[in-house]
C-alpha cells in the first residue's frame, strides 16, 4: 500500500476527473476557512472555476461533497498516517524524552502540512457523531499500540514521575498539540515554528520528569 505524507499528495494520486478534483480542493479550502455551515455550493463552484450545474454533476449536494471528503480521509488517510507514524515511533525508542521530542516534531509538521483538512476533521469530530465514532474506531487500536510503547519506556526510566501512565502522557501530548494548532489556525496567532515546538516539548517533558 502506498504511503502518503499529505492530503494533497493523496488527492493528486486518486483516480478522479480534473473537475471533481478541483471541487474537492476548493471545498477543503473553504470548509477549513469558513466552516461547513458558512460555505455554500455557489462559493465552492466559483472557487473551482466551474458552474453550479457542472458541480452538481459530480456531487448532488453539499452534504454528499462533505461525505466524499471526510469518509475517504478517515478510512484511508488516517490509518496510513498513523501506521507509518507508529513504525517511525518504534525507531526512536531511546528514552521517553527522545520519543516525545520526536512525536511532537513529527506531528507538528504533519498538522501544518495538512492544516485545512485537520481543521475540517476537528470541526466534524465536535459536531458530527458518525464522524466521531469512525475516528475513534479507526484510531483506537493505534492508540493502544502507542500506549504500550510509552508504558514500556516509563517503567525502565527512573527519572520519570512514577504516578504517570501512558494514557495521561498521550492526553497531555494531544492537548498541547491541539492548543498550538488552534492558536495558529483559528486565532491566527503568528508563531515561530522552532520556538513553538521547543515550548511544547518543554511543557510535556516538565510534566514527565520526576519532581519537576
Amino acid at each position: 500500500m502506498m504511503s502518503y505524507t499529505s492530503v494533497q499528495q493523496w488527492l493528486d494520486k486518486s483516480p478522479m476527473s480534473a473537475g471533481k478534483r478541483k471541487i474537492i480542493q476548493s471545498a477543503v479550502k473553504l470548509f477549513a476557512q469558513f466552516g461547513y455551515q458558512g460555505t455554500t455550493t455557489a462559493m465552492i463552484a466559483q472557487d473551482a472555476g466551474l458552474s453550479n450545474a457542472t458541480m452538481f454533476k459530480h456531487f448532488k449536494s453539499k452534504e454528499e461533497l462533505l461525505q466524499k471528503i471526510v469518509t475517504p480521509l478517515i478510512s484511508e488517510l488516517v490509518p496510513l498516517f498513523s501506521e507509518q507514524f507508529l513504525k517511525d515511533v518504534k525507531n526512536h525508542l531511546v528514552s521517553i524524552y527522545d520519543l516525545m521530542d520526536y512525536m511532537i516534531r513529527d506531528r507538528y509538521q504533519f498538522m501544518n502540512q495538512n492544516c485545512q483538512i485537520v481543521l475540517i476533521i476537528i470541526n466534524q469530530f465536535l459536531t458530527n457523531e458518525d464522524v466521531k465514532q469512525t475516528i475513534v474506531k479507526l484510531l483506537g487500536p493505534k492508540e493502544e499500540q502507542l500506549q504500550q510503547i510509552i508504558q514500556e519506556l516509563l517503567t525502565t526510566d527512573q527519572t520519570t514521575d512514577s504516578n504517570l501512565t501512558a494514557s495521561v502522557i498521550i492526553q497531555l501530548f494531544a492537548g498541547q498539540m491541539l492548543i498550538s494548532f488552534l492558536k495558529r489556525y483559528k486565532l491566527n496567532v503568528v508563531v515561530d515554528n522552532e520556538q513553538e515546538v521547543a515550548q511544547i516539548i518543554a511543557n510535556v517533558q516538565k510534566v514527565i520528569r520526576k519532581n519537576a
